[in-house]
């Protein structure tokens, strides 16, 4: 996978989990909070997450036939 792609879904994971533990503590608080708009931006991170990982990529290492000679006797 491409390591822009890795790093972007990697922080997107951590968004979406940090709005997740942000809506849970405010509503626990029992703070005024609109938990909807919460929801809504964890999903729109989930969706963003989604679209992500179905974009296609090659895999990062070339096939077995291109490298047998590259490999140590």
């Amino acid at each position: 996978m491409n390591p822009y792609l890795s790093t972007a879904l990697a922080a997107l994971e951590d968004l979406r989990d940090e709005i997740h533990r942000d809506a849970n503590r405010q509503f626990f608080r029992l703070q005024f909070v609109s938990y909807g708009d919460l929801q809504r931006d964890e999903a729109t991170v989930r969706n963003a997450i989604t679209l992500l990982r179905s974009i296609p990529h090659p895999h990062p290492l070339p096939a077995e036939e291109h490298w047998e000679g590259a490999v140590a006797s």
